[in-house]
Protein backbone atom coordinates (compact mmCIF):
# COMPACT_ATOMS: atom_id res chain seq x y z
CA UNK A 1 0.00 0.00 0.00
CA UNK A 2 1.93 2.84 -1.37
CA UNK A 3 1.79 5.70 1.46
CA UNK A 4 1.98 3.15 4.38
CA UNK A 5 5.40 2.76 6.58
CA UNK A 6 5.39 0.56 9.41
CA UNK A 7 7.92 1.01 12.71
CA UNK A 8 10.93 -1.66 12.78
CA UNK A 9 10.14 -1.73 16.22
CA UNK A 10 7.15 -3.72 16.01
CA UNK A 11 9.59 -6.47 14.43
CA UNK A 12 12.23 -6.24 17.50
CA UNK A 13 13.34 -9.45 17.65
CA UNK A 14 13.04 -9.82 13.32
CA UNK A 15 15.95 -10.01 10.76
CA UNK A 16 16.15 -7.67 8.60
CA UNK A 17 15.13 -10.06 6.20
CA UNK A 18 11.90 -10.75 7.41
CA UNK A 19 11.50 -6.74 7.88
CA UNK A 20 11.54 -6.76 4.27
CA UNK A 21 9.88 -9.70 3.29
CA UNK A 22 6.87 -8.27 5.66
CA UNK A 23 6.76 -4.45 4.02
CA UNK A 24 7.07 -6.64 0.59
CA UNK A 25 4.20 -9.21 1.06
CA UNK A 26 2.04 -6.90 2.21
CA UNK A 27 3.21 -3.68 -0.36
CA UNK A 28 3.89 -1.17 1.87
CA UNK A 29 6.02 1.45 0.54
CA UNK A 30 8.22 1.11 3.48
CA UNK A 31 9.95 1.28 6.81
CA UNK A 32 10.85 3.70 10.01
CA UNK A 33 13.84 2.10 11.11
CA UNK A 34 14.74 3.25 14.95
CA UNK A 35 18.46 3.94 14.50
CA UNK A 36 18.70 2.84 18.70
CA UNK A 37 17.01 -0.75 17.08
CA UNK A 38 19.32 -1.10 14.52
CA UNK A 39 22.79 -0.63 16.59
CA UNK A 40 21.48 -2.64 19.53
CA UNK A 41 20.33 -5.48 17.51
CA UNK A 42 23.52 -5.31 15.76
CA UNK A 43 21.91 -4.95 11.76
CA UNK A 44 24.33 -4.54 9.25
CA UNK A 45 24.52 -1.13 7.29
CA UNK A 46 25.71 -3.03 3.48
CA UNK A 47 22.99 -5.82 4.53
CA UNK A 48 20.30 -3.29 4.82
CA UNK A 49 21.49 -1.21 1.50
CA UNK A 50 20.66 -4.68 0.00
CA UNK A 51 17.95 -5.68 0.89
CA UNK A 52 16.97 -2.26 0.32
CA UNK A 53 17.57 -2.45 -3.18
CA UNK A 54 16.65 -6.14 -3.91
CA UNK A 55 12.85 -4.86 -2.49
CA UNK A 56 12.57 -1.19 -3.51
CA UNK A 57 11.54 -0.54 0.18
CA UNK A 58 11.84 3.42 0.96
CA UNK A 59 13.50 4.66 4.49
CA UNK A 60 12.47 6.81 7.33
CA UNK A 61 14.86 6.71 10.46
CA UNK A 62 13.78 7.74 13.80
CA UNK A 63 16.70 9.21 16.07
CA UNK A 64 17.44 7.90 19.47
CA UNK A 65 14.70 8.64 21.90
CA UNK A 66 15.44 6.18 25.27
CA UNK A 67 17.67 8.09 27.68
CA UNK A 68 18.01 11.22 24.95
CA UNK A 69 17.12 14.90 26.12
CA UNK A 70 18.43 17.62 23.80
CA UNK A 71 16.88 20.03 26.40
CA UNK A 72 18.53 18.78 29.66
CA UNK A 73 19.19 20.82 32.62
CA UNK A 74 22.44 18.92 32.56
CA UNK A 75 25.16 20.12 29.84
CA UNK A 76 26.42 16.78 29.52
CA UNK A 77 23.26 14.72 29.33
CA UNK A 78 22.54 17.35 26.61
CA UNK A 79 25.84 17.55 24.41
CA UNK A 80 25.62 13.82 24.39
CA UNK A 81 22.03 14.00 23.38
CA UNK A 82 23.05 15.94 20.19
CA UNK A 83 26.03 13.50 19.77
CA UNK A 84 23.76 10.72 19.58
CA UNK A 85 21.05 12.59 17.46
CA UNK A 86 24.04 13.56 15.00
CA UNK A 87 25.48 10.80 14.77
CA UNK A 88 21.94 9.63 13.77
CA UNK A 89 21.47 12.16 10.68
CA UNK A 90 24.29 10.55 9.13
CA UNK A 91 23.44 6.94 9.87
CA UNK A 92 20.47 8.42 8.28
CA UNK A 93 22.08 9.77 5.13
CA UNK A 94 24.27 6.35 5.15
CA UNK A 95 21.23 3.95 4.70
CA UNK A 96 19.33 6.09 2.08
CA UNK A 97 17.00 7.36 4.37
CA UNK A 98 14.21 10.47 3.09
CA UNK A 99 14.14 12.35 6.63
CA UNK A 100 14.80 11.64 10.48
CA UNK A 101 12.14 11.89 12.99
CA UNK A 102 13.41 13.59 15.81
CA UNK A 103 11.73 13.70 19.20
CA UNK A 104 12.00 17.01 21.09
CA UNK A 105 13.55 18.06 24.11
CA UNK A 106 11.70 17.77 27.95
CA UNK A 107 12.33 20.19 30.56
CA UNK A 108 14.06 18.29 33.58
CA UNK A 109 11.75 19.33 36.12
CA UNK A 110 7.76 21.08 35.45
CA UNK A 111 9.66 24.15 37.37
CA UNK A 112 12.68 24.17 34.59
CA UNK A 113 10.62 24.74 31.73
CA UNK A 114 11.63 28.87 30.25
CA UNK A 115 14.84 28.20 30.69
CA UNK A 116 14.30 24.76 29.23
CA UNK A 117 13.07 26.08 25.94
CA UNK A 118 16.16 28.10 25.55
CA UNK A 119 18.34 24.92 25.90
CA UNK A 120 16.32 23.21 23.28
CA UNK A 121 16.06 26.35 20.98
CA UNK A 122 20.35 26.29 21.03
CA UNK A 123 20.33 22.36 20.59
CA UNK A 124 17.59 22.70 17.69
CA UNK A 125 20.20 25.21 15.84
CA UNK A 126 23.03 22.97 16.61
CA UNK A 127 21.15 20.22 14.57
CA UNK A 128 20.05 22.10 11.99
CA UNK A 129 23.36 23.48 11.28
CA UNK A 130 24.20 20.12 11.36
CA UNK A 131 22.20 18.38 9.41
CA UNK A 132 20.60 20.81 6.06
CA UNK A 133 24.18 21.63 4.65
CA UNK A 134 24.17 17.29 4.15
CA UNK A 135 20.75 17.74 2.98
CA UNK A 136 19.43 15.38 5.53
CA UNK A 137 15.72 16.37 6.32
CA UNK A 138 14.48 16.70 10.14
CA UNK A 139 11.27 15.82 11.28
CA UNK A 140 10.28 17.03 14.95
CA UNK A 141 7.62 14.97 16.10
CA UNK A 142 4.67 16.87 18.00
CA UNK A 143 4.89 15.22 22.01
CA UNK A 144 2.44 13.56 24.04
CA UNK A 145 0.96 16.08 26.90
CA UNK A 146 2.87 15.29 29.98
CA UNK A 147 4.11 18.30 32.77
CA UNK A 148 7.60 18.10 31.28
CA UNK A 149 6.97 18.18 27.50
CA UNK A 150 7.76 21.71 25.60
CA UNK A 151 6.72 20.59 22.13
CA UNK A 152 3.08 19.08 22.83
CA UNK A 153 1.15 21.35 20.59
CA UNK A 154 1.74 23.23 17.29
CA UNK A 155 1.53 26.55 19.92
CA UNK A 156 4.59 24.91 22.04
CA UNK A 157 6.54 23.52 18.99
CA UNK A 158 6.32 26.99 17.69
CA UNK A 159 7.91 28.53 21.29
CA UNK A 160 10.62 25.59 20.99
CA UNK A 161 11.70 26.50 17.37
CA UNK A 162 11.11 30.20 17.00
CA UNK A 163 12.93 31.69 14.06
CA UNK A 164 13.25 27.92 12.54
CA UNK A 165 9.38 26.97 13.16
CA UNK A 166 9.40 27.08 9.25
CA UNK A 167 12.34 25.38 8.15
CA UNK A 168 11.57 21.93 9.80
CA UNK A 169 8.69 19.71 8.93
CA UNK A 170 6.87 17.85 11.30
CA UNK A 171 5.49 14.40 12.53
CA UNK A 172 2.20 14.16 13.62
CA UNK A 173 1.20 11.40 16.17
CA UNK A 174 -2.18 10.14 16.69
CA UNK A 175 -1.32 8.44 19.97
CA UNK A 176 -0.06 11.66 21.36
CA UNK A 177 -3.27 13.56 20.23
CA UNK A 178 -6.42 13.98 22.95
CA UNK A 179 -9.00 13.08 19.93
CA UNK A 180 -9.85 13.13 16.20
CA UNK A 181 -10.07 17.14 15.99
CA UNK A 182 -6.28 17.43 17.45
CA UNK A 183 -5.41 15.25 14.66
CA UNK A 184 -6.59 17.31 12.07
CA UNK A 185 -6.17 20.77 14.17
CA UNK A 186 -2.37 19.65 13.72
CA UNK A 187 -2.34 19.11 10.28
CA UNK A 188 -4.16 22.98 9.35
CA UNK A 189 -1.40 24.25 11.73
CA UNK A 190 1.79 23.47 11.52
CA UNK A 191 3.83 24.76 8.62
CA UNK A 192 4.56 21.12 7.32
CA UNK A 193 3.83 17.90 8.39
CA UNK A 194 5.73 15.22 6.33
CA UNK A 195 4.21 11.46 7.97
CA UNK A 196 1.69 11.10 10.59
CA UNK A 197 2.74 8.19 12.88
CA UNK A 198 -0.76 5.99 13.75
CA UNK A 199 -1.54 3.74 16.65
CA UNK A 200 -4.76 4.34 19.39
CA UNK A 201 -4.62 5.13 23.28
CA UNK A 202 -6.48 3.10 25.87
CA UNK A 203 -6.68 6.67 28.58
CA UNK A 204 -2.57 6.79 29.59
CA UNK A 205 -1.53 3.93 27.41
CA UNK A 206 -0.03 4.88 24.45
CA UNK A 207 0.60 3.43 21.12
CA UNK A 208 -1.87 0.20 21.33
CA UNK A 209 -3.13 -1.68 18.02
CA UNK A 210 -5.23 0.89 15.72
CA UNK A 211 -8.57 -1.63 16.34
CA UNK A 212 -8.29 -1.11 20.53
CA UNK A 213 -8.58 1.90 21.94
CA UNK A 214 -10.17 5.24 22.51
CA UNK A 215 -9.52 6.64 18.56
CA UNK A 216 -12.12 5.24 16.62
CA UNK A 217 -9.78 4.59 13.37
CA UNK A 218 -12.70 2.49 11.28
CA UNK A 219 -13.72 6.36 10.46
CA UNK A 220 -10.29 7.65 11.09
CA UNK A 221 -8.22 5.95 8.94
CA UNK A 222 -9.74 6.86 5.85
CA UNK A 223 -9.75 10.10 6.69
CA UNK A 224 -6.13 9.79 7.38
CA UNK A 225 -5.17 8.24 3.62
CA UNK A 226 -7.13 10.75 2.13
CA UNK A 227 -4.87 12.98 3.32
CA UNK A 228 -2.28 11.74 0.91
CA UNK A 229 0.50 12.33 3.66
CA UNK A 230 2.90 9.30 4.63
CA UNK A 231 1.40 6.90 7.22
CA UNK A 232 4.03 4.95 9.62
CA UNK A 233 2.08 2.42 11.94
CA UNK A 234 4.01 2.52 15.19
CA UNK A 235 4.44 0.42 18.41
CA UNK A 236 6.37 -1.75 20.32
CA UNK A 237 6.31 -5.60 19.94
CA UNK A 238 9.29 -8.35 21.19
CA UNK A 239 7.48 -10.99 20.40
CA UNK A 240 8.49 -13.73 17.78
CA UNK A 241 5.20 -14.32 15.62
CA UNK A 242 4.72 -10.42 15.07
CA UNK A 243 0.75 -10.06 16.15
CA UNK A 244 0.65 -6.62 16.52
CA UNK A 245 1.79 -5.76 12.92
CA UNK A 246 -0.05 -8.64 11.36
CA UNK A 247 -3.10 -7.97 13.19
CA UNK A 248 -2.60 -4.37 12.44
CA UNK A 249 -1.65 -4.85 8.53
CA UNK A 250 -4.91 -6.74 8.52
CA UNK A 251 -7.22 -4.23 9.91
CA UNK A 252 -6.03 -1.45 7.50
CA UNK A 253 -6.31 -3.78 4.65
CA UNK A 254 -9.97 -4.53 5.84
CA UNK A 255 -10.51 -0.54 6.23
CA UNK A 256 -8.85 1.27 3.38
CA UNK A 257 -8.83 -1.42 0.55
CA UNK A 258 -11.72 -2.65 0.89
CA UNK A 259 -13.90 0.10 2.01
CA UNK A 260 -17.19 -2.06 1.37
CA UNK A 261 -15.99 -4.56 4.26
CA UNK A 262 -15.60 -2.01 6.75
CA UNK A 263 -18.63 -3.82 8.98
CA UNK A 264 -16.38 -6.73 9.05
CA UNK A 265 -13.64 -4.38 10.26
CA UNK A 266 -15.76 -3.48 12.76
CA UNK A 267 -16.77 -7.02 14.19
CA UNK A 268 -13.20 -8.08 13.45
CA UNK A 269 -12.26 -4.59 15.79
CA UNK A 270 -14.86 -5.96 18.92
CA UNK A 271 -13.48 -9.49 18.63
CA UNK A 272 -9.84 -8.45 19.24
CA UNK A 273 -10.59 -6.01 21.82
CA UNK A 274 -11.90 -8.66 23.50
CA UNK A 275 -9.42 -11.25 23.48
CA UNK A 276 -6.22 -9.09 23.19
Amino acid sequence: MTGLFFSSTLMWNGTLEQMFRMAAEHELQGMEIWAQHFEARGFSVDEYLRLSRLYGTETIVHAPSWDINIASMSDKIRRGSLKETKRAVDFALRIGSCELTVHPGHASLPAEKEASYDRLFDSLCELYEYAFPKGAAISLEVMEKLPVMLADSAENMKLATRALFGRFTYTVDSAHCDGEEEVFSLLRTLPSVSKIHISNRSGQKLHTPLFRGDHDFIRLLPKLWGIGIPLVIEGMDCDQDFSFLKSTLSFVEDVVKNPRSRCAAERKNEDKAVCM
